[in-house]
């Protein structure tokens, strides 16, 4: 199971941790949570650091976490994320579209 967890806040931003497995079963479970932080916050990191499984399934969700924050006009961003889910996002040609913040791992 994965969770998603307020680490920190302020006004305009916030960090998440996201902890847990990501595949098929829980990223159905953490689709919608992304909605309720964009319509509060302007700037969203999410901290993969804490991610201990992630397959394609984890990618996808992640791709869906920015086209929603690109159509409430936020911005999202990773960081700490697993290699194993940075070798598929690069196998599938699409490493280039996740913003990573700065000083990630």
């Amino acid at each position: 199971m994965a969770s998603l967890n307020s680490v920190t806040t302020t006004a305009d931003s916030a960090e998440f941790d996201l902890a847990g497995e990501l595949n098929f079963v829980s990223v159905a479970e953490l689709c919608e949570k992304i909605q309720p932080l964009l319509a509060a916050h302007a700037l969203i990191t999410i901290n993969l650091v804490n991610v201990t499984q992630a397959n394609s399934a984890g990618l996808a969700l992640l791709l869906e976490w920015l086209k929603r924050a690109a159509l409430a006009q936020k911005k999202l961003q990773f960081k700490n994320i697993p290699v194993n889910l940075k070798n598929i996002a690069e196998a599938s040609g699409v490493l280039v579209l996740l913003p990573l913040a700065p000083d990630t791992i």
